[in-house]
């Protein structure tokens, strides 16, 4: 993908973090993890992680939030569940029925 930085074209490859990971030689900071990124580039046979499209981000994203709404809708029905019976409520059913 290529991005416009000034006055120069720059061309930027992603590197997954499972490949660069066993290059980083010492704790985990910004300086071990460049380091370890500067070795990956040397490495002629480093595989690159495919730039997503706008489609494939735009749809990512729908997925994000039906999953978040489904949690939340799943976080409610428990709440109110947990109220009934704690209100000594005996017949408390599923959130389909």
């Amino acid at each position: 993908m290529r991005y416009w930085h000034g006055n120069l074209w720059r061309l930027t490859t992603y590197y997954g973090p499972q490949f660069v990971k066993p290059y980083v030689k010492s704790s985990k900071n910004d300086a071990a993890d460049a380091e370890a990124i500067c070795e990956v580039m040397q490495r002629p046979s480093m595989c690159f992680v495919p730039t997503k499209t706008i489609e494939q981000q735009d749809i990512q994203s729908l997925h994000r939030i039906r999953s978040q709404a489904v949690a939340r809708r799943t976080a409610l029905g428990n709440q109110i569940r947990g109220l009934l019976i704690q209100g000594h409520y005996s017949q408390v059913h599923s959130l389909h029925s």
